[in-house]
């Protein structure tokens, strides 16, 4: 049976005993949001059945700590009816026809909306087989809890049992067989724990730091502290002569300009433990070579991104004629919004073990784009696929950081030329200098008022002129479309109010040497900050409440923004209204106030189809001490898979933007000077809010959440500031105040 764009499993002909029923789960691109991989080349996860009847799953989705792989348990054991405890999750190796990567909250969601059609072309294979044995028909047949059972009757038979007739049979096709409804599920919308929770706990559970091999040998790198310097002069005797040290050795970089992998040059102080290494690297003596013009600092960013907004930019989106009605406005008001550049900070520190030979490379990683790793390493090394192994342990948190793969090169680099199996571990000071960052952004938003047929002042434009990072714009300039960032073009389309004249520019500063990547929430973080900032601003200014203001922005539902792609779920203004009203009636926005506290709204809707609402009550001291009384955020992601990891999703993005609320990456002479957490903190206990999570009920496919709760709290906490004292932020961090315990 050859395989097309929709024909997707594929039976094993062996019928002997003790054999696998596989099937190969294929997506195309036109299933997978934001895929443009063709069919033959967009493979997804297998689902295998043996004549135990154990179904085993094999993901091509890590688990970063998110929860993704306890939702696609709940999901193959509904759809084809076994328990979640029966179902064992194994990771697919990347191979030249399966794509395995995760990324854009699309874990989940994806195996709901896309994979589970296929699912349940397995179950109705089983249902025949038996049908078969029996000589029944299908209609009289039914799954429970890993068996096939006759309507009626006391009879079943188990899933291994039905392997080796359901191997002969054709495989249904999947547009002819129906997923269960809502009302059938057992476990889809409960909420259940981790599935590997217990080994957490108990230290059993592997992360990449916790590798071992024999003879393995750890490497601590002394990186250039410029992304586009060299090394000038070393001295590496002292290191040399350290206890343990087996090897001292330069590692050359990427480059920078135009490379989808950014790497800094080093030398790699390879010993036989991680402490030793650490210790020897401490004693080179290393001069670093940095252009003139890479002498950055905080100020000069400012100025430089501040020069950036004054120059016309590519034009992303126009409607109507914004000139024009500006020349009408009786005011014009105008604001910049500001965010910095923020490190992803993660728990689990970059780490990566490799083991390379002339014609074999092995890598344990926790990197979450592991096609992309194993097409990489196949060109360093000149392998073909089946020679690059990539290994896919537990994931101590990423929030972006390890779409990049830097780190695991440097252990294959090292690893090739040492002849042993070397560790290349990251210390926390490496992970706050050597990050790839969230991109910093300065938006200035202009709008002009003047009064409607009724002498009621409105704002009828708004001007959004943006000057950030482009990811693609510096690392495959040649994928600008037009000019055009594909990806960051995106963001300002998902806010959808209705202004009739609206222009948007954005500049970009790849020519900025800090290297930018991906982070929790990508772009959507600074313009959700200045959309609802913004929406907030006017509403005040038209003396309007901010709750109602916003919602009247939302009553047509004639849709104003094009679709970010042609296979994209449409936005929908309803649901977006029903969170921000939701939200509000939660967090008792009419409610009354004491001095000095204030409430602020924000919302969002994200590319991976969910809608959130947030509400921020705040109260300010004398002294610009903010205490956050609580959050309240609002939902609706579909179908909720599993309620508890979507509660902690929100109750960590909210907590994940409260922190970079009170830092940034700050750069001197060039450098990154941040250390530690001791000066990129995060919230501790105390200063952590009451978080109130509402999850709205919904029919809809499930959609995205890991990415969601933080991008509404920005706008929402300032908002709230300015409603408690008169103060309005525009500038992240927070400056002049500081987040005190609650």
């Amino acid at each position: 049976m050859s395989l097309n764009r929709r024909e997707f499993l594929k039976a094993s002909l062996s019928v002997s005993s003790g054999s696998l029923l596989s099937f190969s789960v294929i997506t195309s691109a036109s299933e997978e949001p934001g895929s443009e991989a063709d069919a033959e080349l967009s493979p997804y996860p297998f689902l295998s059945i043996d004549d135990k009847g154990r179904v085993t799953y094999f993901t091509t989705r890590s688990d970063l700590g998110q929860g993704s792989i306890t939702g696609i348990c709940l999901i193959i054991a509904d759809e084809l009816g076994v328990e979640p405890d029966d179902i064992t999750v194994d990771f697919k190796s990347p191979q030249e026809r399966h794509w395995v990567g995760t990324g854009g909250s699309s874990g989940t969601y994806s195996v709901y909306r896309y994979h589970r059609p296929r699912i349940a072309a397995v179950r109705q294979l089983l249902i025949n087989a038996a049908a078969k044995l029996w000589q029944v028909s299908s209609s009289q047949c039914e799954v429970s809890n890993g068996y096939v059972c006759k309507n009626g009757t006391e009879e079943k038979v188990s899933y291994g049992q039905l392997v080796a007739l359901a191997k002969m049979l054709e495989l249904p096709d999947e547009k002819a067989v129906e997923v269960f409804e809502p009302d059938k599920f057992r476990w889809i919308g409960k909420s259940r724990r981790l599935n590997h929770i217990a080994s957490i706990v108990t230290g059993e559970a592997k992360y990449g730091i916790d590798i071992e091999l024999p003879e393995m040998l750890f490497a601590s790198i002394e990186r250039c502290p410029y992304p586009r310097g060299s090394i000038r002069s070393f001295d590496l005797k002292a290191a040399k002569a350290s206890p343990g040290v087996v090897e001292v050795t330069e590692l050359k970089g990427s480059g920078w300009e135009g490379q989808a992998q950014y790497r800094p040059t080093g030398i790699a102080v390879i010993a036989k433990s991680a402490w030793q290494a650490q210790q020897a690297r401490e004693k080179l003596s290393v001069e670093w070579k940095c252009p003139q013009s890479d002498l950055i600092n905080d100020a000069s960013i400012d100025r430089y991104y501040s020069q950036k907004l004054k120059q016309a930019g590519v034009v992303v989106h126009q409607k109507g004629d914004y000139i024009r009605e500006l020349s009408l406005a009786e005011h014009k008001l105008d604001a910049v919004y500001k965010t910095p550049y923020w490190n992803h900070a993660p728990l689990e520190p970059m780490n990566a073990t490799a083991v390379v030979n002339d014609s074999r490379c092995e890598v344990w990683s926790g990197c979450h784009l592991q096609t992309i790793l194993q097409t990489e390493l196949m060109e360093l090394l000149g392998f073909e696929s089946e020679q690059v192994i990539i290994h896919t342990p537990l994931i101590g948190g990423s929030f972006g950081r390890r779409l990049y793969r830097d780190y695991a090169i440097e252990a294959v680099l090292l690893a090739q030329k040492i002849k042993k199996p070397i560790q290349v571990l990251f210390n926390r000071l490496d992970e706050s200098k050597h990050g790839q960052y969230m991109p910093a952004a300065h938006i200035q938003m202009t709008s002009g008022i003047r009064k409607n047929e009724k002498n009621t002042p409105f704002a009828n434009s708004l001007h959004v002129r943006a000057v950030q990072a482009s990811n693609e714009s510096q690392r495959t300039p040649e994928t600008l479309k037009d000019g055009k960032d594909p990806y960051l073009q995106f963001d300002p389309l998902r806010i959808p109010y209705e202004f009739e004249n609206l222009h948007y520019e954005q500049c970009y500063t790849h020519e900025m040497p800090v290297p930018t990547g991906y982070w929790r929430g990508t772009y959507g973080n600074n313009y959700c900050f200045a959309f609802e900032s913004w929406i907030d601003e006017l509403a005040i200014h038209l003396k309007q409440d901010r709750l109602d203001y916003r919602l009247s922005l939302l009553e047509n539902d004639k849709e104003l923004y094009p679709k970010v792609s042609d296979d994209a779920e449409q936005l929908d203004k309803k649901l977006a209204k029903r969170v921000i009203k939701r939200a509000a009636e939660l967090a008792d926005w009419r409610g009354n106030k004491s001095a000095g506290q204030g409430r602020g709204i924000a919302w969002c809707w994200s590319f991976f189809y969910s809608y959130a609402a947030a509400v921020a009550d705040v109260s300010v001291s004398s002294k610009k001490e903010i205490t956050v009384n609580k959050i309240t955020i609002v939902i609706d992601c579909g179908i909720a898979v599993n309620p508890n990891m979507i509660k902690a999703q929100l109750e960590g993005g909210v907590i994940w933007a409260l922190s970079a609320m009170q830092t940034q990456v700050h750069f001197e002479a060039g450098k990154v000077v941040n250390n530690s957490f001791a000066d990129y903190p995060v919230l501790n206990y105390s200063q952590c809010p009451p978080i109130e999570v509402d999850i709205i009920s919904s029919q809809r496919p499930a959609s995205g959440v890991g990415e969601i709760g933080n991008m509404p709290i920005f706008a929402a906490v300032c908002n709230a500031i300015y409603d408690a004292i008169g103060v309005r932020v525009r500038e992240l961090p927070l400056k002049d105040f500081r987040i005190k315990a609650t």
